[in-house]
């Protein structure tokens, strides 16, 4: 028998659902609006799939999701796919599609004559080349600042003498989980030649007055590129002025 607690002070006995399915069971249940459901540790009876954790998002703020639970869809290294149990603002209650990804951490490294150092990368999914600011998924047991200035010397050879963090931000909210840590570097110091092969084609410096036409000809594309680079020029060099 498995026990269903509730936070309105009860709970509710399935004596004939065995403990594989119960995720399963639950998500085609639509639960009264004050229930609370605290479940851990049941597998789906979709093949590959587990019930993980409830999430907490239950606010009441007008047109936020609020979210039971989610379940593994698949899994590897440096992404997962996973369905969260939502109840959507107009109270219907769906299985929504989350693909969850490593956290990102770039350095735009700027110069006293007021150039940027950009990288020139292919992208295989859109089959492109661009301009784009250095940067990587931040490894674990490693701090985002870190993982900056890794990618940057990896990528073009170069270290940020001082660096302060600039923004952070997720480039696609609604499906993807991809928070995106953008610094700002300065003092540039070579530190040796550049280490990543067959990533990146070269690194130039460019003065952060051509950034715009790069931008409009599309040779910036990349989302953590453009919002570093946008928010640098906004800021008109109040950024890099301590």
């Amino acid at each position: 028998m498995i026990t269903v607690e509730l936070s309105a002070d009860t709970s509710l006995a399935l004596p004939h659902w065995e403990p594989q399915c119960v995720a399963d069971h639950l998500s085609d249940h639509i639960w009264p609006s004050y229930m609370r459901l605290r479940l851990t540790g049941f597998r789906s009876c979709l093949a590959g799939a587990s019930f993980v954790a409830v999430t907490g998002a239950m606010g009441d703020e007008a047109g936020q999701w609020r979210t039971f639970g989610e379940r593994e869809v698949y899994s590897a290294p440096d992404v997962q796919v996973r369905q969260v149990d939502v109840e959507l603002a107009g109270g219907e209650r769906v299985w929504h599609h989350v693909v969850r990804l490593h956290r990102v951490a770039l350095m735009a490294l700027v110069d006293e004559p007021g150039r940027v150092l950009l990288v020139r990368r292919h992208r295989l999914v859109p089959d492109r080349w661009g301009w784009e600011v250095p940067g990587g998924p931040v490894d674990e047991g490693e701090g985002p600042v870190e993982a900056a200035g890794r990618e940057l010397a990896d990528s073009t050879g170069y270290g940020a003498g001082r660096f302060t963090h600039l923004i952070t931000f997720q480039p696609v909210a609604g499906s993807v989980d991809a928070e995106h840590l953008v610094f700002v570097g300065q003092d540039p110091v070579q530190v040796g030649e550049p280490t990543v092969t067959g990533e990146v084609g070269r690194a130039e410096w460019v003065p952060l007055g051509s950034v715009p036409g790069l931008i409009a000809s599309g040779e910036v594309w990349n989302a953590g590129s453009l919002v570093a680079l946008l928010w640098l020029l906004t800021m008109d060099g109040q950024a890099v002025a301590h």
